[in-house]
């Protein structure tokens, strides 16, 4: 896990950024071992399919989600696409932001999850698109 700040609209909006390799035999996204781990993320991530007619009017063929603990998911967001093709857009019950990009052969997944945080359905373009520049510049994509 990284802390990082993200400049938009002229505020400093802080994210953690988690990341996860894929396992080839279970097809689930296991995350890497980190010296501070950012525990709001479960240990394994699996994307499947959208069931719910509701997940899919608001954009989300695919779902990604976490173990079942208790009876309960350890994590659960839609995916909507975002314009780019590597990164995907959802979000958290604690009204946080998450953005997860997929490596372009699926083979890692990094998450970036924004705590507490939640960008207007009018400004979510923009965001993205800010958010890719970020990323950019910081050398993480070319």
């Amino acid at each position: 896990m990284a802390n990082h700040a993200f400049p938009f609209r002229g505020r400093s909006v802080r994210y953690e950024e988690t990341r996860y390799a894929r396992d080839t035999d279970t097809g689930r996204f296991l995350k890497r071992l980190e010296l501070v781990d950012f525990p709001r993320l479960p240990a394994e991530l699996q994307t499947q399919p959208t069931r719910d007619e509701r997940l899919r009017r608001n954009g989300a063929d695919q779902i990604i989600t976490g173990r079942f603990r208790q009876k309960r998911r350890e994590f659960f967001t839609g995916l909507r696409r975002t314009g780019f093709p590597e990164l995907m857009h959802g979000n958290d019950y604690d009204r946080s932001e998450v953005l997860f990009w997929f490596a372009p052969d699926f083979t890692g997944l990094v998450v970036f999850h924004f705590t507490g945080w939640q960008c207007y359905p009018a400004e979510r373009t923009a965001f993205y698109a800010g958010f890719m520049l970020h990323l950019r510049r910081r050398g993480f994509i070319g």
